[in-house]
């Protein structure tokens, strides 16, 4: 919140990859907290010195510019079922591609266009060359294959007259043959001024670097395009992957996507999968609660292990979870879509026995996890139990169960905001 004065211990921050100086944006929000609105003409902030940081690099970092906003947008299931509710799909693209991460797609393709502009001015500068006997490069190419060619046949034809020679066949028809053959390509070949051309190797040499640039300039070309059109691109992927299972007919949500369009989780396709099979609608609340909050805590480190055990309602849920997710991975890899889809049991067990009736103090003593992360945790469970107990075209047994669990979760000191 807003003060007058604010305070700022340090102007690096702890990472996984050691300490690293605050970015200019981010000590601008911090610094900005300086100054109530509508009282305050002027906010103090007060950087304190340490022995990690000089006044000089205190200094440089105030008076830097702010970095440049980038886009955190990108499509998601949702959002693809709730345009098309109400739009078409090229109604749809105008809107895509009048995003914030569209518009800032510039500054993302910089490194990319500058490269594609090196390149077209080497090629240029490759292309510069002028044959004093006005030949195309496509001449000097087919001069190339036509001397590749009488070298390959001379030496042939030196064995054959070896060969024929030992067997007593020195005027033997098919060694003829191949000797006029090679004659022929000797003509061909001294018909080109390349072959008394002094540049020939030097332009030879030019050509083989310039086919490379081009093809660089192609795969430039291809990437910029498909960076340009990643917003839009995406909206399709997750489109086709919608289509392929069944929540999408005529580019319209059926029932199956109007559900998923309500739904609001890392993955709400995934969620709608779950719902829709059928898994949960003879689960109790505790097991449902369980269930549930495995599929929205992100994983942990390796060397974190669970307490307690899960039940063995909940491990069978589970199970049968590993094959939705599965069938949807499958899907999502045919059109390059990465989107997580937890199956973590971590705090399975305390949400389990939470609803089940345990005492907060009893809980508390069974874990490692600081209370916070749990309060946190089974308040992000309420959020899709909520959904879940709002949402339509699904079993109403369901419904009940979701809302009889979010009824008992939230007692004290869940539900103190």
């Amino acid at each position: 919140m807003p003060a007058r004065s604010t305070v700022i211990s340090a102007i690096s921050k702890r990472t996984d990859n050691g300490h690293r100086m605050l970015t200019a944006n981010e000590f601008l929000q911090m610094s900005g907290r300086a100054g109530r609105r509508g009282m305050d003409k002027i906010g103090y902030v007060t950087i304190i010195g340490t022995s990690f940081q000089t006044p000089d690099e205190v200094a440089e970092l105030v008076l830097s510019e702010a970095n440049p906003l980038e886009s955190r947008f990108s499509p998601k299931y949702s959002m693809v079922l709730n345009l098309l509710q109400k739009f078409s799909l090229e109604e749809s693209k105008e809107l895509i591609l009048k995003s914030f991460g569209y518009y800032s797609s510039n500054d993302r393709l910089k490194p990319l266009i500058s490269q594609h502009e090196a390149t077209i001015k080497t090629i240029d500068k490759l292309n510069s060359f002028v044959c004093p006997y006005k030949l195309t490069n496509n001449d000097l190419i087919t001069y190339n294959k036509t001397r590749e060619s009488y070298v390959v046949h001379r030496k042939l034809s030196k064995t054959l007259i070896k060969l024929a020679k030992q067997k007593g066949q020195k005027d033997a028809q098919e060694v003829t043959e191949f000797l006029n053959k090679t004659k022929d390509l000797q003509s061909k070949m001294k018909s080109y001024h390349c072959d008394i051309c002094r540049n020939y190797k030097k332009h030879m040499k030019d050509l083989d670097v310039l086919q490379r640039y081009e093809k660089k300039v192609e795969n430039l070309e291809k990437n910029i395009a498909k960076e340009k059109d990643i917003y839009w691109n995406k909206f399709l992927g997750h489109k086709a992957v919608l289509e392929r299972l069944g929540y999408i007919e005529n580019n319209f949500p059926n029932e199956k996507g109007l559900l998923c369009s309500t739904l609001r989780s890392e993955n709400e396709l995934y969620i709608a999968e779950i719902l829709l099979s059928g898994v949960l609608d003879e689960l109790t609340p505790a097991e449902l609660s369980a269930v549930i909050c495995a599929t929205i805590t992100e994983d942990l480190r390796g060397d974190i292990f669970p307490s307690q055990s899960i039940s063995n309602g909940v491990r069978k849920t589970l199970n049968k979870l590993k094959n939705i997710r599965k069938k949807i991975a499958v899907v999502q890899r045919d059109y390059d879509i990465d989107t997580e889809m937890y199956i973590n049991s971590y705090y399975s067990p305390l949400i389990e026995m939470w609803v089940n009736g345990i005492s907060w103090e009893e809980l508390t003593e069974m874990t490692d996890s600081s209370e916070g992360d749990v309060v946190r945790i089974f308040k992000r469970t309420i959020d899709i139990l909520r959904q879940i107990s709002n949402a339509q075209y699904i079993n109403p047994q369901l419904n009940d169960i979701a809302k009889e669990a979010i009824k008992i979760i939230l007692r004290e000191p869940i539900d103190i905001d």
